[in-house]
């Protein structure tokens, strides 16, 4: 049935956008916690993915290779992204540079996310597509002042700032899809009990059509 794809859909994403926000959270947290280390952390972490990217770009090509003839061009990219991956993590100040701004659009992006819930809110007559209009807005001054770093040379007070945000961000998420969980839960209960009735009345008139046609033979 339709219904259940839609169940089976949103449940899929629903714990999709879970698994990133408590992702996010954990973020934030590593951030407050170690505002120190914190880029050195995640430099090395994006350096590692790059390498493992690369290593798989080139396990890829030397098992295409055996069923038919491929270009080299996977395995040259393979290489490449396997160099960068480790120079960046013998060297992690090579990416320290743009760790606040991917920090930012990260904010910026939960403020688009926001927005976009308002709007399912307004859409479905929600009262509380207000509070996720403050959220997005206040989201989007944040994102702007951890690009603009107000507070200079004083990089633990920047990591800081954007951990605690991005706690609050992820935590808000939560929340907001645990709503929309029950909002969900609550209309698809009311299609299955709309449904329900409606085969209980095509089934009723069946009977009488039925009843009907073998009186009307006798």
């Amino acid at each position: 049935m339709m219904t259940d794809w839609i169940k089976k859909r949103v449940r899929k994403i629903s714990k999709d956008m879970i698994l990133i926000n408590i992702g996010i959270v954990l973020l934030g947290l590593f951030l407050v916690l170690n505002p120190g280390g914190a880029k050195t952390v995640i430099c090395r972490l994006i350096g590692g993915i790059i390498a493992a990217w690369g290593v798989f770009k080139i396990f890829e090509y030397l098992v295409r290779k055996r069923r038919a003839d491929i270009s080299v061009a996977p395995l040259v990219g393979g290489c490449i992204l396997l160099a960068i991956g480790v120079s960046v993590l013998i060297a992690p100040q090579i990416l320290a540079a743009i760790v606040t701004i991917s920090l930012s659009v990260i904010l910026f992006l939960g403020a688009v996310s926001k927005l976009q819930y308002a709007v399912t809110f307004v859409q479905s007559d929600s009262s509380l597509w207000w509070v996720q209009t403050i959220g997005a807005i206040l989201l989007i001054i944040t994102s702007v002042i951890s690009f603009i770093n107000p507070f200079g040379s004083a990089g633990n007070l920047i990591m800081i700032f954007m951990g605690a945000a991005l706690m609050v961000d992820g935590i808000w998420d939560l929340l907001t899809m645990l709503y929309i969980s029950k909002v969900l839960k609550k209309v698809s209960r009311e299609v299955d009990d709309a449904a329900e009735r409606a085969s209980s009345g095509a089934s009723g008139r069946y009977i009488e059509t039925t009843a009907e046609d073998v009186t009307d033979s006798e």
